[in-house]
C-alpha cells in the first residue's frame, strides 16, 4: 500500500522515536488533531486556501508547544523534570494534523500539552476576508501502552479521535483504551453491514406526529430512519448515522429516505390526508456539495410531490460548518417552496444570527428544556423566551419531547404552536401512523382538553411545581377573565 510522502516521513519519525524511547525507557505520544474548519475552508475557498490555512494552524501549534520546553511535575515524592520537549507537527490529508511528542519521561505531561494546543487554536483565523473559528478535537495513543508499530499508534490515535467527535462538542480529547478498541471493532462491523442495508431492504422510515395546539389536529409527521438488521437487531441511529456520514454512505441513504417519504406523501394524499407535512432531517454532509439543493429539488419534482408537503430540518452543526455555503443551499430550497426548520434550538451554541441569515420558518425547542421546565425555573424561562422571540419574528415553534399533561398545559400557556412527544404518540411505523390519521379524536381531545379542572388536578398532584409554573397559570386565568370582560362589554 503506497503512502503519501508526508505520511512516510511521519511514520519514520514515529519509528525512530519509539526506538529511542525503548532504549531510554521514555514514552512517545501520537496526537491526532482534527480541525473542522480545515474542511470548511477546503469546501468553500478551495484546496490552495485550505493548504495555506493549514500552514497557519501548524505554525500556531509549533509556536505554543515551543513555549512549553520547561515543564515540571511532582510524581509522588520524586521531582521529575521534563527539561526539553521534542516534538513535530505534520499536516496529513483532509483536516487532520498529527503532533508527535517524544522522549516523555511521564505520560501525565501529555494533558498539559493538549491544553496548549487548544489554547493555540482559541483565536479566530482569517482567510481571504472570511473569519473561521476552530473546533478542535484530539485523539491520543501512547507508546508502549497502545502499541509500538508506527501504523498502529497512528491508527489508535485516529480511533480515539473519532470517539471525541461523537461527543459533538468543542475542545475534547480522548486517550486510546481497550473500551475504544472494542467499540471500534463493532463500528467496523456496522460499517461493513451498512453497505448492504439499502439493497437488502433493512431500512424503514418511521414517523412521529406533530400536533397543532390551537386545533388539536395532526399537521405533520417527522420522518425518522430505522435500521432492522437480521443479526444485530435494531441498530440505534446514534450508532450508524455518524458512520454513514464519515464513510459517505449517507448520500445514498438520504436519497432513499427522501424517495420513501415522497411515496408516503402520495399514499396519504390518495387516502385523503393531503394536509400532512412530512419533515426530513438533512445531514451536514450534504451541505459540502454545492449542488445539494438542486439534487433535492430535482428528485422531488421527479416524484411529482408538492414542495409544500415537505419540510427540511437542519441542526446547528449544518450552519456552523460553513455559513455562506449553507445560506446558498437553504435559500434555494426556500425559493423552491420547501419549509426550513431549525432543530434542537437552545442547545450548544444557538446563535440568533441563524434566524437572520437563513430562511428559517420554524424553531424546534430541544426536548431537554421541556423535560425540566416544570422543575427548573431557568429552563422554563428559556422556553418562554424562545417562544416569545420566535413569535416576534413570525416563526412557528414546535416543542419536542412532550410526555405529560402538565408539560402540555405549560406550553399552551406560553402559546406554543405545535408539539411532539409520547403524550401524543411515539415513533411508529407508516401503518400505525396511517391508523393514527384515521382515528385522530383521542389526540384532538388530549390537545384541546385544557380546562380549569385539569389545572387544579395537575397542581394538586405536583406539590413541587415551580413558582414560575404557578405564575404562568395565574397569568392565564387573569387573561381569560380580562378576555371574558372585554367580550361581555362588546356585546
Amino acid at each position: 500500500v503506497s503512502c503519501a510522502p508526508d505520511k512516510l516521513l511521519l511514520l519514520d519519525s514515529i519509528r525512530r522515536a519509539v526506538s529511542r524511547a525503548e532504549q531510554d525507557n521514555t514514552r512517545v505520544a501520537v496526537l491526532a488533531v482534527d480541525i473542522d474548519a480545515l474542511q470548511r475552508v477546503n469546501d468553500t475557498l478551495g484546496i490552495l486556501s485550505a493548504q495555506k490555512f493549514a500552514k497557519s494552524i501548524v505554525a500556531r501549534i509549533k509556536k505554543d508547544l515551543a513555549c512549553t520546553d520547561a515543564v515540571s511535575q511532582n510524581i509522588a515524592a520524586d521531582q521529575v523534570v521534563q527539561s526539553e520537549l521534542a516534538f513535530s507537527v505534520s499536516h496529513l490529508s483532509s483536516n487532520e494534523i498529527v503532533v508527535l511528542l517524544t522522549d516523555l519521561r511521564v505520560t501525565d505531561l501529555v494533558t498539559s500539552f493538549l491544553y496548549r494546543i487548544f489554547a493555540a487554536n482559541k483565536d479566530v483565523i482569517s482567510v481571504e476576508g472570511n473569519d473561521f473559528y476552530l473546533n478542535t478535537n484530539i485523539g491520543v495513543s501512547i507508546y508502549p501502552s497502545n502499541g509500538s508499530d508506527p501504523d498502529i499508534l497512528l491508527r489508535n490515535a485516529s480511533h480515539a479521535l473519532q470517539e471525541t467527535k461523537r461527543k459533538l462538542d468543542r475542545n475534547n480529547f480522548q486517550f486510546y483504551s481497550d473500551e475504544i478498541a472494542q467499540r471500534t471493532r463493532k463500528l467496523i462491523q456496522i460499517e461493513a453491514e451498512l453497505h448492504h442495508a439499502v439493497e437488502r431492504g433493512e431500512f424503514a422510515v418511521h414517523y412521529q406526529p406533530t400536533i397543532e395546539l390551537s386545533t388539536g389536529n395532526i399537521v405533520g409527521m417527522e420522518a425518522l430512519l430505522r435500521w432492522h438488521h437480521p443479526q444485530l437487531g435494531i441498530v440505534p441511529p446514534a450508532e450508524f448515522i455518524p458512520i454513514a456520514e464519515q464513510s459517505g454512505l449517507i448520500n445514498e441513504i438520504d436519497q432513499w429516505v427522501l424517495r420513501t417519504v415522497c411515496f408516503q406523501i402520495h399514499f396519504w394524499e390518495f387516502t385523503g390526508y393531503d394536509q400532512i407535512t412530512i419533515s426530513v432531517n438533512l445531514s451536514p454532509v450534504g451541505f459540502r456539495n454545492p449542488d445539494f439543493a438542486d439534487k433535492i429539488i430535482t428528485l422531488v419534482r421527479e416524484m411529482d410531490v408538492s414542495p409544500k408537503s415537505l419540510e427540511f430540518e437542519i441542526t446547528r452543526t449544518v450552519v456552523m460548518q460553513s455559513v455562506d455555503a449553507a445560506a446558498i443551499i437553504l435559500n434555494k430550497l426556500d425559493q423552491a417552496g420547501f419549509t426550513i426548520s431549525l432543530d434542537g434550538f437552545g442547545t450548544g451554541y444557538s446563535s440568533l444570527s441563524y434566524l437572520k441569515r437563513f430562511p428559517i420558518k420554524k424553531i424546534k425547542i430541544d426536548r431537554s428544556f421541556i423535560a425540566d421546565a416544570l422543575h427548573n425555573s431557568d429552563n422554563a424561562a428559556i422556553v418562554g423566551a424562545i417562544i416569545a422571540m420566535s413569535h416576534s419574528l413570525s416563526l412557528r415553534v414546535v416543542a419536542e419531547g412532550v410526555e405529560t399533561q402538565a408539560q402540555l398545559l405549560f406550553l399552551q400557556d406560553l402559546r406554543c404552536d405545535e408539539v411532539q412527544g409520547y403524550l401524543f404518540g411515539g415513533v411508529m411505523s407508516s401503518e400505525n401512523a396511517t391508523n393514527l390519521l384515521e382515528e385522530p379524536s383521542d389526540i384532538r381531545h388530549k390537545a384541546l382538553d385544557n380546562g380549569a379542572g385539569d389545572i387544579t388536578l395537575i397542581m394538586g398532584e405536583n406539590e413541587h411545581a415551580t413558582a414560575g409554573m404557578k405564575g404562568l397559570l395565574a397569568k392565564r386565568d387573569a387573561n381569560n377573565v380580562s378576555t371574558d370582560k372585554n367580550s361581555h362589554s362588546s356585546r
